[in-house]
Order: C-alpha cells, then structure tokens, then sequence
C-alpha cells in the first residue's frame, strides 16, 4: 500500500499500480537495515527508524529512535544519526546522538506532570534534533545542559538559549 499524509487529514490508503518496490525504496529499506545492524548502545529492545534523502546530496539519513515500552518513561539516550550510500550498502557516518541511556518519567513519583523535564547532555554544544522531537513527542518542556555549561529551552518545537529557569514560562 502507499499511504499519503495531509496536513490535518486522516491517512489516505491506496494500492498502487505497480506493485514492486523502486531502486530508491529498496535503497532506503538497505540504509534503514545497515544502520540496525550497527548499534552499540541500546537503549531500548526496539528502535524505530527513520530514512530520508539528503536535502542536497544523495545519500541516506537515517535516525535510530529508541522506543519506550512504558508508556510513562521518555527515552533521552540511545539516539543514533547514520549517513549511509545512496544505494543503502555503505555506511559513511555515524553518530551516537547521547553517551548513555536516560530515561526520565512522564508522571512524578506523586502522580503529577512535570512542567518540565532538564538534563545534560555532552556530545555537542546545542541542542540536537532528537531532543525537539522528544519535546514534541511527550509535549513537554525541556531544559538541557551543552558541555559548554549553555543552558537552552525547547518548547513547542522552539529551541532558545537562556540563562535562567522560570517555572511556567
């Protein structure tokens, strides 16, 4: 099946003409099975990857998405950013996105939502793609802490550096 997403639109469900898969399809599924096939840390039983072309090149992106399986724990770690060939069959990059396994709780041992979730994260001096998708996965605020002791905000998918912490805002 091919299934098209709209902007505010349920998914629509075709089957297609033709049936087999695309040189560029079974180039993906390969850079989506490489990239699987070289982790190190695992942070997680399962992963969900993610494959894109290159904006301006012709290579893969793939992300390794490490997947909760408690509905209340946000996976921070584990998070992995592969470049890979063209034709799936080489892996050209790849980055570990965090250096350990964080798990932080979308409920607080008294039941309650956090207003915001912080932590540090040291591979880089900003913040990095994933963290903006946690943010928008959980929907929940994030501070996090760069190695250059640089505090930001992500919020709504808004990433801000900031010096201080205002509950709320």
């Amino acid at each position: 099946y091919d299934v098209t997403y709209g902007l505010g639109a349920a998914p629509k469900l075709s089957v297609p003409e033709k049936r087999e898969l695309s040189a560029t399809e079974i180039a993906q599924f390969h850079a989506r099975t490489l990239a699987l096939q070289n982790l190190d840390l695992r942070c997680s039983p399962h992963y969900n990857p993610v494959a894109f072309l290159e904006p301006n090149g012709p290579n893969w992106l793939v992300w390794l998405i490490p997947a909760a399986t408690d509905a209340q724990d946000i996976l921070i770690g584990g998070h992995y950013r592969f470049t890979i060939s063209a034709d799936g069959q080489t892996a050209i990059q790849r980055e570990l996105l965090s250096r350990s396994c964080l798990t932080l709780k979308t409920v607080t041992p008294d039941g309650k939502r956090p207003e915001v979730d912080w932590f540090t994260q040291l591979v880089a001096n900003q913040p990095l793609e994933v963290h903006v998708y946690i943010n928008l996965l959980y929907k929940m605020p994030l501070l996090v802490t760069m190695p250059d002791r640089s505090l930001w905000k992500i919020d709504q998918g808004h990433v801000t550096k900031t010096d201080k912490v205002v509950p709320g805002k």
